[in-house]
């Protein structure tokens, strides 16, 4: 695997993804650690998570499935996307892109990137 420079962060990351979309729902558990363990023979050492997906059980597999070896992964989740209560009391009703970029950092940018950050950390396992 030939990996690349993330940035100016020092990092060599691989130019293939493993995507998790589907860990901790139609792929369960043992699967999913099976896809992380073969991917990571192949070189593969950057993973992307979210918290929507499977209603953020894609993050706990990751978690577990990498916590042997977290310090080897680059791991990239998102953090706007809703799960449990909703967060914006707006209706969900959105015309364009641009309307719901305005309508949510109507919530305070800040406090929910902390607490949706802090939470996955807790979900990942991770720092």
């Amino acid at each position: 695997m030939q990996y690349r420079q993330l940035g100016r962060s020092g990092l060599k990351i691989s130019p293939i993804c493993l995507g998790t979309m589907m860990f901790g729902g139609p792929t369960d558990e043992a699967t999913s650690s099976r896809i992380v363990a073969k991917a990571r023979e192949a070189g593969v050492n950057f993973i992307d998570s979210a918290d929507a997906y499977n209603g953020g059980k894609s993050e706990q597999v990751v978690g577990r499935a990498i916590s042997n070896n977290r310090q080897n992964w680059i791991l990239a989740t998102k953090l706007a996307n809703q799960i449990g209560e909703v967060l914006l009391s707006k209706p969900r009703v959105v015309r364009s892109t641009r309307s719901l970029i305005f309508i949510t950092t109507e919530v305070t940018v800040e406090k929910r990137v902390l607490a949706m950050a802090n939470g996955v950390f807790k979900i990942l396992k991770s720092e």
